[in-house]
């Protein structure tokens, strides 16, 4: 159940009680309400939670444009977009609304986030069993040569 900018920024705006229709909401009031939700999503995304929203090239504002979020994600976004639209139009979010944005922020984020990379440092135990001269008792440091990327081939 995909929706459009329009229809989750109308839905933020109706939370913090700004609008009940969507002839309430001017288009200056979408275009600002679509902005604030794109830069959301755009932070959200720098900071590891992945979405598959569409980030627009900056200044274009396409109401209608399907926002592609995954239904378990837009209770989240139109409840962190309300918190960040409300202090705008001079509105207090009701507790209910705050509790839902940081729950649905934290669910969404133990979700979407890809843990890091890492490499084992050097001289790290490799188990409990006896040493022998042919099996090594610790790990090597690695090879500062090896250059691997995200999806990349490897380099050598």
């Amino acid at each position: 159940m995909s929706m459009t900018r329009r229809q989750v920024c109308l839905l933020a705006l109706t939370e913090i009680g700004v609008a009940q229709r969507d002839v309430d909401v001017s288009a200056d009031e979408y275009a600002t309400a679509c902005r604030r939700l794109d830069m959301m999503v755009a932070r959200w995304n720098a900071a590891g939670l992945h979405l598959g929203y569409p980030i627009p090239l900056a200044g274009e504002v396409n109401l209608n444009a399907d926002t592609a979020l995954p239904a378990h994600a837009l209770e989240a976004v139109v409840a962190c977009l309300a918190v960040k639209l409300a202090p705008s139009y001079g509105k207090t979010v009701s507790r209910e609304t705050k509790q839902t944005a940081s729950e649905g922020f934290q669910t969404l984020m133990s979700f979407s986030t890809i843990p890091p990379d890492s490499v084992m440092r050097g001289g790290m135990p490799l188990g409990g069993r006896q040493p022998t001269p042919f099996w090594p008792q610790f790990t090597r440091e690695p090879d500062p040569n090896l250059i691997v990327g995200d999806d990349t081939d490897l380099e050598f």
